[in-house]
Order: C-alpha cells, then structure tokens, then sequence
C-alpha cells in the first residue's frame, strides 16, 4: 500500500490559491504566506506520522509512485510551483520548509520537475539532510546525454540520483557517473537475456568502482 501523494509546502499553498494568485501573493502579501506555511507544515508531519504508523504496524514498506521503498520515514520533497518564481524568492519562502521535511524524514529524495525548476538545484544540494535527488527533464527535453552535467553536479554534491535512460545509453552512464548512490530506470530491455546482461555488466562496473 503506497503512502498518500502529500504536496505540502508550496505545492500546497499554490492547490489553495491556485498558483497565479500564489505568485502575486509573494509580492503583495509576503507575511501571509509565510504564516499560511509555517501553519500548514505541522499538520503534514501529523498527516505522515498517521499513514506511517498505520503502515508499518501493518509491516508494510513506505513506498510511493517513485520506484524506492523503505522501511523508515521515507517521503519524496518537492515543489512544482518553483518553477514559476526566482531562486531568490525560493530560498526565501519555500527552502526552509523543505529542510524542515528534509530533517523531520529518514530518508528523502526530492523531486526536482523540468528545467523551469532547474535554477534552484544549488539550494536543494545545500541541504544536510537530503539524500537524493530524482531529475526529470519533461518529454522533449532530449536524453541523458544531454543532462550529465546535472547528474555529475548531484553527484558531486554527495546526493543520490535515480537516472532514467535508454538501453543505448547504458555505456555513456558507466563512463560518466559513479554507482554509489545511483538507481538506474532502463527503458529498452525487452527480454530476460538482455536483463541479466544488464545486471551482469552492473555488477562489474560496481565491483571496479569498490561499491
């Protein structure tokens, strides 16, 4: 049983306002939607411990629609309204509340949406508590040859990263990433040879690198 998709935070307040009036709001009444989130934030983590609890006296794993599971507070931060604001206003309004998840969970991937949030990937990387983060370009935005730069920045960083590419790519990710803290998303395998190929040159590449 996967846990409920949350959006707490700024996706939120932009659910309750709609994210036009979010984004003149910031401007206009930047006091109010501090305190709109500083009221809301202790209600998600009330909201959580429930589904937690339920969930684990059941002896369910904490999963939700990304491919991870654990057993431990696990959860996925995340901000889609960032897109639509500046790095400034970001660290500003919505940076703090994603630390305070960051802390408040176990284990943490954050949800980084398309290259209009992009900008605010050196904020997210600052945070101590974060494990991971997972990049998705959007349809159109071409493959991972065109987004290593970001994957070797996560990684840099000392974050996690799920890379998502096509059998093709497989060489290019065993050429310019590590495999610490990586899960791979392989679109292309069609057939159990080609899979415990796969996994085959996966474990060598892991045993080469000491991981």
């Amino acid at each position: 049983v996967g846990m409920p998709d949350w959006h707490p935070g700024g996706d939120l307040v932009a659910a309750l306002r709609n994210p036009q009036d979010l984004s003149i709001d910031l401007i206009e009444k930047p006091e109010q939607v501090k305190a709109l989130l500083e009221r809301l934030q202790p209600d998600y983590f009330k909201v959580y411990d429930l589904w937690y609890e339920k969930l684990s006296q059941s002896g369910q794993p904490i999963t939700r629609w990304l491919e991870l599971a654990s057993c431990s507070k696990y959860y996925i931060p995340s901000n889609d309204f960032s897109a639509l604001i500046s790095v400034k206003m970001y660290r500003e309004f919505f940076l703090p509340g994603i630390i305070e998840e960051c802390r408040f969970l176990d284990r943490s991937i954050y949800h980084l949406d398309g290259p209009g949030a992009l900008r605010h990937l050196d904020a997210i990387l600052e945070i101590p508590a974060l494990d991971a983060v997972q990049w998705v370009p959007g349809a159109g935005r071409g493959g991972f040859a065109n987004w290593v730069h970001v994957y070797r920045k996560i990684q840099a960083a000392g974050k996690g990263i799920i890379v998502y590419c096509e059998l093709s790519d497989l060489d290019l990710v065993m050429q310019t990433l590590s495999p610490r803290g990586l899960a791979l998303s392989i679109d292309g395998i069609t057939c159990p040879e080609t899979a415990r190929r796969v996994l085959a040159e996966m474990e060598k590449w892991t045993q080469t690198n000491g991981t």
